[in-house]
């Protein structure tokens, strides 16, 4: 072992996307590594840590070992050296488990650590684009349920943290499914002199409409779209509410992930047959291939009653003539692998 003066850990921190298909899905799983080089030459410092989900916002906390140097005494291994003079590292050998990470500020690549740089913490954000897969059980992106759940084939319509939010609208929002506090919600709505301040909870890398209505009969209009979230949270202040009002708001996801369920998956009709059973027709894309699943108690969970159907563009129909009596029938689709 060397002989240096330990020293508080250098940290860094920050988010890990996946920018594949413009989704910045934000990773909380597998393993981060990242080589320190010296720009001079000498032996590579390593540090490695396991992605996580930390506050909804970072995916990583890396700890990296360093001392000053001794006079006389040996340098420890796989410590940086703090000196007066400094020291400049190259990052660019960071991998996500084995996939090559760029940095979102590609002038974080090298870094330079001096002496009083002891216990520095240091934001640096992380992109990969590897392929986005989807779960052929409920078409959320693997990547998504793996750092939420651990595990793949999640129910999208499961509430787990009972907030209102079912998993594929969290998925949308980019809110954290397991936290009952975090969700796409209004925080305030208040008259002020100028007109109405309305903030919500945001997240970053998600944009948003915000809607008006003068009752919820007659629907609710766009009043602003494209508005980038400005995480934890979005002031909006609307000058152009008419008279006293009342004034309805609600706001929706204006840029969905290119892997969002896409409009196949909305059963547009659901009725009795003539010929018996129950006739579902849904909107459905080009080469794709479906199941159909039915339950009786959404408490039971679904099963399949058809699957390998093939797109018929578009617009799908079949008839599940083994739904006979008096039900209830519940019905979901998922694309068929």
């Amino acid at each position: 072992m060397g002989q240096g003066i330990p020293e508080p850990s250098l940290v860094m921190y920050g988010r890990v996307l996946n920018i594949s298909s413009n989704a910045n899905l934000r990773l909380g799983y597998g393993t981060l590594s990242c080589t320190f080089q010296p720009a001079g030459g000498g032996g590579a410092i390593t540090a490695s840590t396991v992605l996580t989900n930390i506050n909804n916002q970072f995916s990583y906390i890396l700890r990296i070992s360093c001392e000053r140097p001794v006079p006389g005494f040996p340098a420890s291994t796989n410590a940086i050296q703090l000196t007066t003079a400094g020291i400049t590292f190259n990052r660019s050998q960071i991998f996500w488990n084995s996939n090559l990470l760029a940095f979102a500020q590609p002038s974080l690549t090298n870094t330079t650590f001096f002496a009083n740089d002891r216990g520095r913490i240091e934001r640096v954000d992380l992109t990969v684009a590897t392929p986005l897969l989807l779960d052929p059980l409920n078409s959320l992106p693997v990547d998504w349920e793996l750092s939420y759940f651990g595990r793949t084939g999640i129910d999208p319509l499961a509430d787990p943290d009972g907030d209102g939010m079912d998993n594929f609208a969290e998925f949308r929002a980019g809110t954290d499914p397991n936290d009952p506090l975090s969700g796409l919600r209004f925080t305030e709505i208040r008259s002020v002199t100028n007109g109405v301040r309305l903030k919500w909870m945001s997240m970053d890398n998600r944009a948003y409409a915000l809607q008006r209505s003068a009752s919820p009969s007659t629907g609710f209009a766009d009043i602003q779209s494209a508005i980038p979230g400005t995480a934890p949270a979005n002031t909006y202040l609307d000058v152009l509410a008419p008279g006293t009002g009342p004034f309805f708001y609600r706001l929706r996801v204006d840029d969905p992930f290119a892997a969002a369920i896409p409009p196949a998956f909305n059963l547009t009709a659901i009725r009795k047959d003539p010929l018996g059973g129950i006739r579902l027709n849904w909107p459905s894309l080009g080469n794709q291939v479906y199941a159909l699943q039915r339950s009786s108690s959404l408490a039971t969970g679904f099963v399949d009653v058809a699957t390998g159907i093939s797109a018929t563009p578009p617009l799908n129909s079949y008839r599940d003539a083994s739904a006979t009596g008096s039900g209830p029938y519940f019905f979901r689709l998922r694309l068929a692998p």
